[in-house]
This record gives C-alpha cells, sequence and structure tokens, in this order.
C-alpha cells in the first residue's frame, strides 16, 4: 500500500508544474490528446483550445524580480482554478507566462467570444503581491477541435499563431484562428527574416523629404524615412509594414543605431558645398529611446560624423513618452546636453500632448496630417489647427505642417502662423542627388 502511495504521489508531481500547481506542459498534451481521441468517434461535440500569455510580464519581472512575478503567476493561477466558468477539462501552465486551457463548446461565434472575454476578465483586476499592486492583461489565441487540426500538437501551434495576432490587435483580446490568420502570420515571419537578413547587406536605405520655411520660401530642412528593399516581390513591403516588426522584434535598435550614422554623414556631405544650412529630422521610436544604449549611439554618431549637434534633429511621438516619461525625460535632458534638437512628432493624436509640451524641452512640433488634411472643409480640424499654432508660438516652439499638398492648404497654413511646411507640395521623398538642388533655394 505504502509503494501504491508513493507512486500515486509520484505521478501526480509528475504531471504538476511545480510553481502553481496546474497541469504541466508535457501531461497537458497527453491529457489534451486523451480527450481528442476519446471523442474522433463522437461527430458532434466540439473543443476550444485557449492558449494566452500575460502582455508585458517580463517588465515585471525587470522591475520587481522574477520573486514577484512567480508571486503573480501563483495567483493567475488560483483564479483560472476557482472562476472559470467554462468547466475547464484541462487547464495547464505551459512554459513562462503561458497558460493554456481545454474546454467543450458549441463552436458559435459568441460562445468563442465569451471565453475570450472570460480570460480578459480575469487579468483585468488588480494582482495585491505583498504591498504591490500590480497590473497585467491577457492575449490569448483560440482554436477549434476538430476544424483547425486533428492533434494537439497542431491545435497548439494554430493557437500561438492566434495568440500573436491578437498581440498584434492591440494586446488584452483574443483572436479566434483562420486559415487568413496563418497566412498573415507566416508572412510576418518570412517578413522578419528577411530583415533579420538585410543588416548589412545594403537593403536599407534612406529617402529624404524637404521641409520649406514659410517666411523664406527655402528649403532648410528634411526628414530622413527608412526604406527598404525586399529580396522578392513577394516580400515587398511598405515601411509601415516593415518598421512596425522592427520595432516588435527590437531590431530597429541596430536599424535605428545605422539611420541615425547615415543621417549624420549625410548632413556632413552636404556640408561640404551648401554649409551648415541644413537640419535632418530622424524619427526615434519608443524602444529606442528607452534603449540603454540610445545616448551612447547618438554621442557616436554626432563624433563620427563631425557634424554641428544643432543639425540634427531627433522626432519623437508621444507614445515614446508615454511608456515611462520620467526615464524618456531623463533621457531627453541627456540628448539636449548632446545639443541636438528634438521635435514632438503627430501632434493632437494622443490624449496627453499638452502634458509633453511643458515637461519636456521640445524645439518644434509637427501637426499631423490627419487635421492638415481636411482643414479646407472640417471647420473643427481648422480650428484645432489654429489652436495648435496658437499654443506651440506661446511656448516658444517652431511649429510644422505635415502632409501639405495643395496651394490652398499652404497658403491658409501660412495665414494661420505656420512656420515650415511638409508634403507633396513642397517635395516627395527622394534620394540625397535627386534633393540636393533644392536645398537652401526658395521655392514658390
Amino acid at each position: 500500500m505504502r509503494d501504491e502511495a508513493a507512486q500515486h504521489a509520484g505521478q501526480i508531481l509528475a504531471s504538476q508544474d511545480e510553481l502553481t500547481g496546474l497541469l504541466n506542459r508535457r501531461f497537458f498534451q497527453v491529457e489534451a490528446q486523451r480527450w481528442i481521441d476519446m471523442l474522433s468517434d463522437d461527430g458532434v461535440k466540439h473543443l476550444a483550445l485557449l492558449v494566452f500569455d500575460l502582455d508585458y510580464f517580463r517588465s515585471i519581472n525587470d522591475s520587481y524580480g522574477h520573486e514577484c512575478g512567480d508571486q503573480l503567476l501563483q495567483e493567475m493561477a488560483r483564479r483560472l482554478q476557482n472562476e472559470c466558468v467554462a468547466s475547464p477539462l484541462l487547464i495547464a501552465r505551459m512554459d513562462g507566462d503561458e497558460f493554456a486551457i481545454l474546454v467543450e463548446t458549441d463552436n458559435k461565434p459568441e460562445s468563442l467570444s465569451a471565453l475570450g472575454e472570460q480570460v480578459k476578465s480575469l487579468t483585468a483586476r488588480p494582482f495585491q503581491i505583498g504591498h504591490l499592486t500590480l497590473f497585467t492583461s491577457a492575449s490569448t489565441g483560440i482554436v477549434i477541435w476538430p476544424e483547425h487540426g486533428r492533434s494537439i500538437g497542431e491545435l497548439l501551434h494554430q493557437a500561438d499563431s492566434a495568440m500573436y495576432a491578437a498581440k498584434e490587435q492591440g494586446r488584452n483580446g483574443h483572436a479566434v484562428f483562420s486559415p487568413e490568420l496563418m497566412e498573415h502570420q507566416n508572412r510576418q515571419s518570412a517578413l522578419l527574416t528577411a530583415l533579420r537578413q538585410s543588416q548589412g547587406d545594403g537593403r536599407f536605405s534612406l529617402v529624404y523629404q524637404v521641409q520649406q520655411n514659410a517666411s523664406s520660401l527655402a528649403i532648410t530642412g528634411v526628414e530622413a524615412l527608412l526604406r527598404w528593399q525586399a529580396p522578392s516581390p513577394e516580400l515587398a513591403a511598405g515601411p509601415d509594414q516593415f518598421i512596425s516588426l522592427l520595432e516588435k522584434s527590437g531590431l530597429i535598435i541596430d536599424v535605428g543605431g545605422w539611420v541615425l550614422d547615415e543621417a549624420c554623414q549625410q548632413i556632413a556631405r552636404w556640408r561640404e558645398y551648401i554649409g551648415e544650412r541644413i537640419t535632418v529630422a530622424v524619427n526615434v521610436s519608443s524602444i529606442q529611446l528607452h534603449s540603454p544604449c540610445f545616448i551612447g549611439r547618438v554621442q557616436a554618431a554626432l563624433k563620427k560624423s563631425g557634424i554641428n549637434p544643432s543639425l540634427l534633429e531627433l522626432e519623437l511621438t508621444e507614445t515614446a513618452l508615454v511608456n515611462d516619461p520620467a526615464k524618456a525625460a531623463s533621457t531627453l535632458i541627456e540628448l539636449k546636453k548632446l545639443g541636438v534638437q528634438l521635435a514632438l512628432d503627430d501632434f493632437g493624436t494622443g490624449y496627453s500632448s499638452l502634458s509633453y509640451l511643458t515637461q519636456f524641452e521640445f524645439n518644434r512640433l509637427k501637426i499631423d496630417q490627419s487635421f492638415v488634411r481636411d482643414i479646407l472643409v472640417d471647420p473643427k480640424d481648422l480650428v484645432i489647427v489654429k489652436a495648435i499654432v496658437a499654443m506651440g508660438h506661446a511656448l516658444g516652439l517652431e511649429v510644422v505642417a505635415e502632409g501639405v499638398e495643395t496651394v490652398a492648404e499652404r497658403d491658409l497654413l501660412d495665414s494661420l502662423g505656420c512656420d515650415y511646411f511638409q508634403g507633396y507640395l513642397v517635395g516627395r521623398p527622394g534620394k540625397p542627388e535627386e534633393i540636393s538642388p533644392m536645398l537652401g533655394v526658395g521655392l514658390l
């Protein structure tokens, strides 16, 4: 009897995740496959597999330590065990902060949505860990047996694809697997592989869009824009696609460093024949700004090129500031000490624009093109642009209007007091040799 009890205890330990007491990945796969095999001849019942992980869990570990993170995972496990309304067949901690749930389902869209919302609600409440109150959310992928796969291995693979689709949609939600979703994930994976291989092989390049001074009508600045030449036509992707992948993968740190180097070198090349008359603006992502090596990257680019730091302008969006305002403020102070200029890009599209204008020392703000686009026909946009220009000038900032495409738009913006214009009316993005004849020259 004692041997049987010991054997039984050993089996329980072998099936459990040591930290949370839930099923472990190996035993979950065995049991899930057993359920699938048992129901294979039923022909009526469906199973739903939910796989989710906790959004930004790594930052909790980094900020408060792994012991705190472990306690949060244990509390998550308790909630799953005690509050799952759907009467799950199996619950497991798969790995790290990833969990899986297997339940029976009627496969109706509203039922699947309810499952996703249930996971969302379990993570919505704050987690009280000692004296800390922590918040997180979940990104959940949902797959259906037998529609999306016949084996647990196949279902887990599809669920992972759906989970990452949920992350792409903004996190804190769920996505149900579909063949179209898998096709999208496969393309994203192929794109990311191509982007990784493109580092150092000349497939990245910069084009520049000119900025016109409203008073002199001269071209006094440009914005550097990243472009990528895909290795094959089927992988062709615009900046809105490949830059987001660079950011999500962290590749933006190295690629962004290359952009800084190349932009500063281009300033030095232009300086040889037109002097120090052209400012080059470079976009900086949130990941770059909060990277420990960012200040060093800027310093190295300035030193290598030997340019006047005031000719380099770093454009930041409100997203880059909102994640950690205190850290951002510290970084911007160091950047200002280097002598570079700072611009707040896409102004008016975030929810904290006013606080950022007073909290950080910007030189310029750029009116988002969404307000410029309809300024001639939408009275609300006109009022907003008027207010932005007046506010910017009251704070001693230069104001740049983006997306200027017609003479009528430019004339109206000029009458409102905008200091600079940027858009297709002034010039489309071009290679250095294409825009060089325009630099410093007055345009009508």
